[in-house]
């Protein structure tokens, strides 16, 4: 099988249609409503301290603001984990158990977390030389994250060796499946934003809504990136989904 974006974006259409229910609740308990309930926290702490302004609530809302800062980091990267396991497992015909998705996102969540400053600080160093290695840079490690979690034998720095090896000679194609996707998104975010204005809902409501529509369309972006991963796997290992699907036994 050879890539394009076309292929990638029908395997990515296929995996969430016949996975929807399945992802969007994953995404919604994992993800979504923990992080309302943080901002909510977050919130109730930023509104004492507003009220009272002395040192105490200042202090305890600080503190309170880091743990939520925190706690949010945390639960991306368990969602973000879990999320491309469950993609890739279903894009190659396989049933997800949730005892093992759950232990390895557990296990995964301090090196996604190093992969994630790694791969900012190399696209970082890349724009200070010059724009385009930047560009070209975060491109080839955009799907460093599910070659973690696919391949767990690779270890961090493999993985970030290994997304760059699977990108290369596609990076146009896979900026161009970025670009697409970006403008779908901007333009979804826009329609709920400007809806959710025009609704005349108070502040406290608002808030949350816009969190949660955000933090659903991060966890589409995940499938679609375990989608391209799986994609690129097949192309350049030169494996048939069957065979695809074997390595994951």
């Amino acid at each position: 099988m050879t890539f394009s974006s076309s292929i990638a974006f029908s395997r990515f259409f296929k995996l969430l249609s016949e996975n929807f229910p399945l992802i969007f609740l994953l995404g919604l308990l994992s993800y979504v409503l923990p992080d309302l309930a943080l901002s909510f926290i977050g919130n109730i702490y930023a509104d004492i301290d507003d009220a009272y302004n002395n040192v105490f609530t200042s202090i305890t809302s600080s503190w309170v603001g880091l743990v939520v800062v925190l706690l949010g980091i945390f639960l991306y990267l368990l969602n973000i984990s879990m999320v491309t396991e469950v993609a890739i497992l279903r894009a190659v015909g396989k049933t997800p158990r949730i005892n093992q998705i759950i232990a390895s996102a557990l296990h995964n969540a301090l090196p996604i977390l190093a992969i994630s400053i790694l791969s900012a600080l190399w696209i970082g160093l890349g724009f200070i030389a010059l724009i385009i290695p930047g560009i070209i840079l975060s491109l080839g490690l955009s799907v460093v994250i599910p070659c973690y979690v696919g391949e767990r034998h690779l270890g961090v720095i493999g993985a970030l060796k290994r997304s760059l090896f699977l990108t290369r000679n596609h990076r146009g194609s896979i900026f161009l499946i970025g670009l697409l996707s970006g403008i779908v998104v901007a333009i979804l975010t826009g329609m709920v934003a400007g809806s959710m204005q025009m609704s005349l809902l108070p502040h406290t409501i608002l808030t949350p809504l816009t969190t949660a529509a955000t933090d659903i369309l991060g966890v589409f972006g995940n499938v679609l990136y375990a989608a391209i991963y799986v994609t690129l796997r097949e192309s350049k290992d030169k494996r048939d989904p069957e065979q695809t699907a074997s390595v994951f036994e």
